[in-house]
């Protein structure tokens, strides 16, 4: 019998036992057996490749495969199966029969928390900017309100002092079997069979998608479990709260000389876990980029001390939270002006933004030319939901050189601050101004993102209590703007192409990894918003949607661009953000009416020529891509009447 270890990175174990032998080196031929590590039984369908090689082999029914024309020794052989730990081994040298015992891969169903009143917590894995739930959990959130009341009826009075850990194996032919348990006298029970016979329903579903049998875990009890969260009831909370918090740590970054050097500008993710007594570790870097920043990065972070702890139902739990630390060299540059400083740090609160607030404030002031002294600051014609207490705090944060540049002299003055979306349209013509006399300096623009923004208001607007698409059509049928943003929507009714007067759908920040071709049969379309979902493609036809004018598709899982997004004569607004790209395809210059252009979050560092061909083009948004502060000046020279959104 010979062990061999995994490597840790993969971290899976395979046994491998000799039942023949050959002398010398590996012959051609080597024929493996592949078993499960616990019950010994073939798996069938296990993929192997062996490295070096082109092709790959499959298990039969009785768990065997053969490797052929093998030319040497110590060559490696990676097998993996959708329901067991993957890995990697070197074949022996003196060996042409071995035995490859796999390990089983539970997929983990979550923590499921008994209340004091009835329903079930179930843990999930949900982040800020993309959803990455995975394939095994998408059914069981979708029917987790049905799953509750299986459980709570079955065991909720067993589970008042219980915790118990769940493992079992699911088949495609609709079986529970091989039953695993931290309580083998419950997991005995009628209550607990009946559970566990009501569940598979909901099991099957899972399989069927995946293709294979499966082995499932989860917890349920009536205490707060121990896992590492993402969503809980009280958020951790840095000192001072997050608008201090983000101040402190632009006050305490230290550039790193490296990165001076090479003036890298970017914004760096730390990931750290948040413990009980609000101490921080764990830390990592989402995506390194070098020249010291990570390390930088880090120390900031751990410089500016513990947090207020995460809690579910009052009791601390460990939760695991990401911080963007940026770094900008923007203060070092000389031809840095009052504009842009200001453009890069007021930004739109999040509150004005979901309650779709927009228009204009002013700041008036006096200033005093030579000897720099900013006094008397007040703010005017606030809209409020935080725009003016934003413009305002960082206006009083400003360096006094950049207004001699724009002022010429001391004076009384006032500035405007406009707070839009994509496409707000200015009814401000003939306002009066809130000081008379003062000297109007050149107006601010803070840009709010268009897909949040762009719902007509006119026909039917079903927002609330309707995820079903059959019910619309038996009672609003002539809907023109539907809203099924953050429904946990997994798939999308085919029907939805029977809402022929539909003018809006807006599907963001759900599950969905592909949409119906039906959708193309909304000839009237204006907008369609498909962000933060897993879409991985597009089914041929969105061509056809002739009149489509705005296209959401930011943080989903495209490889690229769809290539037909490119006939859309129409389209007005295209938001790209979050899909990795790290170029645009030059066949963007067709889109002769486009107007506003979002590649936020992108590592996208040029644009192609065909840029230029855009005319009509008036935002283009850059922010936190890999475009340095030097580069996007040179885009402001070459497009003179687009606003560049960057910082």
């Amino acid at each position: 019998m010979i062990n061999l270890h995994h490597p840790k990175s993969i971290g899976l174990l395979i046994l491998i036992s000799l039942f023949s032998t050959a002398i010398g080196f590996a012959q051609d031929n080597v024929l493996l057996k592949i078993v499960d590590i616990q019950s010994g039984e073939p798996i069938e369908n296990v993929k192997a490749r062996v490295k070096g090689y082109p092709g790959e082999y499959m298990t039969n029914h009785l768990g065997y495969l053969e490797l052929k024309n093998l030319q040497q020794a110590g060559n490696t052989v990676t097998v993996s199966h959708g329901a067991y730990l993957s890995g990697q081994i070197a074949i022996p040298e003196s060996t042409s029969k071995l035995v490859i015992q796999m390990e089983r891969n539970y997929l983990n169903l979550g923590d499921i928390v008994v209340l004091d009143s009835p329903g079930i917590h179930l843990s999930q894995v949900r982040h800020t900017n993309r959803t990455e739930l995975p394939l095994h959990l998408k059914y069981w959130v979708k029917e987790q309100s049905k799953i509750n009341d299986i459980i709570l009826q079955n065991l909720g009075e067993t589970l008042q002092d219980l915790q118990l850990q769940v493992k079992f194996k699911s088949t495609r032919a609709g079986e529970i079997i091989d039953i695993q348990s931290t309580d083998t006298i419950v997991s005995q029970s009628d209550a607990f069979m009946t559970m566990m016979t009501q569940l598979q329903p909901f099991l099957s579903k899972i399989n069927a998608e995946m293709g294979f049998d499966s082995y499932f875990t989860f917890n349920i009890g009536n205490q707060v479990l121990s896992n590492l969260w993402f969503q809980v009831d009280e958020e951790p909370m840095p000192p001072g709260g997050y608008y201090e918090y983000q101040k402190q740590l632009q006050k305490e970054l230290i550039y790193p000389q490296a990165a001076r050097d090479k003036k890298f500008e970017g914004r760096i993710s730390v990931g750290f876990t948040v413990n009980t007594d609000g101490s921080l570790s764990d830390f990592d870097i989402v995506e390194p980029r070098g020249y010291g920043t990570s390390e930088e990065a880090i120390r900031l972070v751990k410089s500016l001390g513990n947090w207020a702890p995460g809690k579910i139902r009052g009791v601390p739990v460990k939760v695991r939270k990401f911080v963007a630390v940026n770094f900008r060299l923007a203060n070092e540059v000389s031809d840095y002006d009052l504009k842009n400083w200001l453009q890069s740090r007021i930004y739109y609160p999040q509150e004005a933004i979901q309650n779709k607030i927009h228009g204009k404030i002013y700041l008036s002031f006096n200033y005093d030319f030579n000897s720099k002294a900013i006094t008397d600051v007040k703010l005017h014609d606030d809209i409020g939901f935080g725009c003016g207490r934003t413009a305002l705090n960082v206006f009083n944060q400003m360096p006094t050189k950049f207004l001699n540049d724009v002022t010429g002299k001391s004076g009384q003055y006032l500035l405007p601050v406009r707070f839009m979306f994509a496409n707000t349209k200015s009814k401000e013509k003939g306002k009066v101004l809130p000081v008379k006399g003062a000297s109007l300096l050149e107006e601010i623009t803070v840009m709010g993102y268009p897909v949040d923004f762009n719902m007509k208001q006119n026909g039917f607007v079903v927002d609330v209590g309707f995820t079903s698409v059959r019910d619309l059509l038996e009672k609003y049928p002539r809907t023109r703007d539907l809203n099924f943003k953050d429904r946990n929507l997994l798939e999308l009714d085919p029907k939805i192409g029977k809402l022929q007067q539909l003018k809006t759908l807006n599907l963001e920040g759900n599950f969905l990894s592909t949409i119906p071709k039906e959708i193309y049969d909304i000839k009237g379309l204006w907008e369609l918003y498909l962000n933060d979902n897993e879409i991985d493609y597009l089914p041929e036809g969105i061509s056809r949607l002739k009149q489509l004018y705005a296209l959401g598709l930011g943080f989903n899982n495209f490889k690229s661009v769809p290539e037909e997004i490119w006939e859309l004569n129409y389209l007005q607004v295209l938001d790209l953000r979050g899909l990795g790209l790290t170029e645009l395809d030059s066949k963007i210059g067709g889109l002769k009416n486009l107007e506003v252009l979002v590649l936020d979050d992108n590592p996208i560092s040029e644009l192609p020529v065909e840029i230029f061909k855009l005319k009509k083009l008036r935002e283009l948004h850059l922010v936190r891509t890999s475009f340095l502060s030097s580069e996007v000046e040179l885009l402001k020279k070459k497009f003179k009447d687009v606003e560049i959104v960057f910082y």
